[in-house]
């Protein structure tokens, strides 16, 4: 594993516990909670013009190893 990689198992808990705190349903598999979290991290920016939780979820995200990036396109995310 390279230095600051998080391993599945603790990558799905540490999402779960992420969904938790900004109200996104936390059960099911990791696809479908980052998904969650994505969405909610996208309407806060477009519909609510909340920049501090959309910002303060991609912060978390990247300290468990998943960059999101925004294109014209849509939300893009890749682990690194």
């Amino acid at each position: 594993m390279r230095s600051g990689a998080v391993d599945l198992s603790d990558l799905a808990d540490r999402l779960a516990g992420l969904a938790a705190e900004f109200g996104v349903p936390s059960e099911g598999p990791p696809e479908r909670v980052l998904a969650g979290l994505l969405e909610r991290r996208s309407r806060a920016r477009a519909e609510e013009r909340d920049f501090a939780t959309a910002d303060g979820i991609r912060e978390r995200l990247a300290g468990f190893g998943i960059l999101v990036e925004d294109t014209a396109d849509g939300v893009r995310w890749v682990r690194r």
